[in-house]
């Protein structure tokens, strides 16, 4: 990111080590190409906060928010690819309960590093992004068989956050309903002056569309901007998608 050595040992606002196409599973990457696991993506983290030049580091961490968002390569480039014999192991329920454990699992490790404050998002609707549903046209808009099956994953993701909390002393875990979240911002498209709720504004190939705004999708499998500054929004103002409380209140937690 161009940052400085100076700036790497004090950065105290913010740290991203998200690797495109990386998943829970260390193996879903692999599918596509070698990008940073989960794992090696908390390690790196780990190491990152000893050398942070910061005093009180314990009580930075503690105070600071670990925003979580995985997961759907799992089902995209690891369980429904015929590459993978995932879905030959396992049915649907099982797979979501092994894939919110292993997730655990790291969620865990942040705390023993340090981390304290989270929010950490349910699965979307993945079965209506342009990328899988116009490769299943008989299904309609959205393949909903694709869907009913991250269904499971958000119920075994609700109740483990929920006990998480309670087995961790002075953890808080916000859990995103994304689902429900797209779901009512396609209902309520006009409100927010979308116009285009199944087609990516950008295709890959040629120019991005002229007006991004009334676009829910800006590529295949990505949300615009809109998409993304209005869920920011209601999950820092609003309990409806964001529970048991909303970022404003973790923040004061």
């Amino acid at each position: 990111m161009n940052l400085s050595e100076l700036e790497r040992r004090t950065t105290t606002t913010g740290l991203n080590f998200a690797s495109a196409s990386s998943g829970i599973l260390p193996e879903t990457g692999s599918f596509t190409g070698s990008p940073l696991t989960l794992d090696n993506q908390t390690d790196l983290f780990k190491i990152t906060a000893k050398t942070l030049d910061v005093q009180n580091i314990k009580v930075h961490l503690a105070k600071s928010i670990f925003f979580i968002s995985i997961g759907s390569n799992d089902y995209i480039m690891n369980y429904r690819n015929i590459a993978s014999k995932m879905n030959k192991l396992f049915s649907p329920d099982y797979f979501a309960k092994f894939l919110t454990e292993e997730l655990v699992k790291r969620l865990k490790k942040l705390y023993l590093i340090g981390a304290r404050k989270f929010v950490v998002t349910g699965l979307g609707p993945v079965g209506c992004i342009p990328a899988i549903a116009k490769s299943t046209p008989h299904e309609g808009d959205c393949a909903e068989s694709f869907n009913q099956a991250l269904l499971s994953y958000n119920k075994e993701l609700f109740m483990k956050l929920s006990k998480l909390q309670s087995q961790l002393y002075g953890s808080f875990f916000v859990h995103t309903d994304t689902f429900k979240f797209l779901h009512e911002l396609k209902e309520n498209k006009e409100k927010y002056g979308i116009t285009d709720t199944q087609n990516a504004c950008w295709d890959g190939k040629h120019d991005p569309c002229a007006v991004r705004d009334r676009y829910i999708y800006f590529d295949s499998a990505h949300p615009s901007q809109i998409t993304n500054s209005i869920f920011a929004g209601r999950c820092f103002n609003e309990s409806s998608i964001c529970t048991p409380m909303n970022v404003m209140q973790l923040v004061s937690a």
